[in-house]
C-alpha cells in the first residue's frame, strides 16, 4: 500500500473518531455480570484458537480515581465502537459492568490492594494474579485481560484493564482506546508501531502512516469479529474469507 493511500486511511479514520460525539452515560442494570461463572482466557490451554467475541451486550464501568475526562473519553470510544461493530455497547454508571476500567495511580500495586476482586476472575488463582501484576506490570497497562463464559467458552463474558490516573488527556485517550479495542476483538491490538525505525526522532510522516495503518487494522479486526457471519469458535481459516471481504469493503469506502 502506497504512503498516499495510508495517509488517506489515516485522515478518514481520524474524521470518524472526531465525528463520534460524546454521548450521555448509558446504564443497564438488568445485565448483571456473574464474575464467578467465567474462565480466564489465559487459563484456557485446551480451548483452542477459535474466534472469541461478545454476544451479550457490553457495559463498561469505571472504578478508582475516575475524573470527568475519563468518563468523557469512555463515552466517546463506546460510541465509536458501537459505530464500528454494530454491537450493543454502552457505559454503566456503577461498578457492575462486564468490562471494567481501573483508574489509579501507582499501578499495578494499587490495583492489587484496592481492586483485587475486580481482577481475580481473570486469573486462575491469587498467586497467578500477584505474580503477573508484581512483575513490573507495565505490560498489563492499557490492555484488557479477558474471560469467557463457562457455559460457552468462545463467548466473551468479562474483561478488565488498568488505566494510569496521571496520564495526559492525549495519553488517556490512547490508553482507553487501546484497552477497549482489546476487550472487544479476537486479536487484541497491542499498539506497537507498524513502521519500525532506529531513528530516535523518526520522520513525523512515518509516524502518521503507522498510526493510520494501525487504525485501519483495528477497523478490519472489529468489523470482521462482529460481522453477522462470524460465529464464536470459528477457526482462522474460516474467518479469513470474512476478513478479506471486510478489508475490501473498507478499502473501497476509502477510495
Amino acid at each position: 500500500m502506497k504512503p498516499t493511500a495510508l495517509a488517506k486511511i489515516s485522515a478518514v479514520l481520524s474524521l470518524l473518531a472526531l465525528t463520534a460525539c460524546v454521548t450521555n452515560s448509558e446504564s443497564d442494570h438488568s445485565l448483571p455480570t456473574d464474575r464467578g461463572a467465567v474462565i480466564p482466557i489465559d487459563a484456557q490451554a485446551d480451548a483452542g484458537d477459535g474466534l472469541k467475541k461478545w454476544v451479550r451486550p457490553v457495559r463498561v464501568s469505571l472504578v478508582g480515581e475516575v475524573s470527568p475526562l475519563h468518563t468523557a473519553i469512555v463515552d466517546n470510544r463506546v460510541q465509536w465502537l458501537r459505530t464500528m461493530t454494530g454491537h450493543n455497547i454502552g457505559r454503566d454508571d456503577g461498578a457492575g459492568g462486564n468490562v471494567v476500567l481501573i483508574v489509579e495511580r501507582d499501578l499495578p500495586e494499587t490495583a492489587l490492594s484496592k481492586h483485587a476482586a475486580v481482577l481475580m476472575p481473570l486469573y486462575s488463582d491469587t498467586s497467578a494474579m500477584q505474580a503477573d501484576l508484581r512483575d513490573d506490570g507495565s505490560d498489563e497497562l492499557c490492555v484488557a485481560k479477558r474471560a469467557t463464559s463457562q457455559a460457552k467458552p468462545f463467548e466473551l463474558a468479562y474483561a478488565a484493564g488498568l488505566v494510569p490516573a496521571d496520564l495526559s488527556a492525549e495519553e488517556a485517550m490512547a490508553c482507553i482506546h487501546r484497552l477497549l479495542v482489546s476487550s472487544m476483538t479476537w486479536s487484541a491490538t497491542k499498539g506497537q508501531p507498524l513502521v519500525e525505525s532506529d531513528d530516535p526522532e523518526p520522520d513525523p510522516t512515518k509516524k502518521k502512516i503507522a498510526r493510520g495503518l494501525t487504525n485501519f487494522l483495528e477497523v478490519v479486526f472489529l468489523q470482521s469479529t462482529y460481522d453477522r457471519r462470524a460465529k464464536p469458535g470459528m477457526t482462522a481459516d474460516e474467518m479469513k474469507p470474512i476478513q478479506d471481504r471486510v478489508m475490501n469493503k473498507v478499502l473501497k469506502r476509502l477510495k
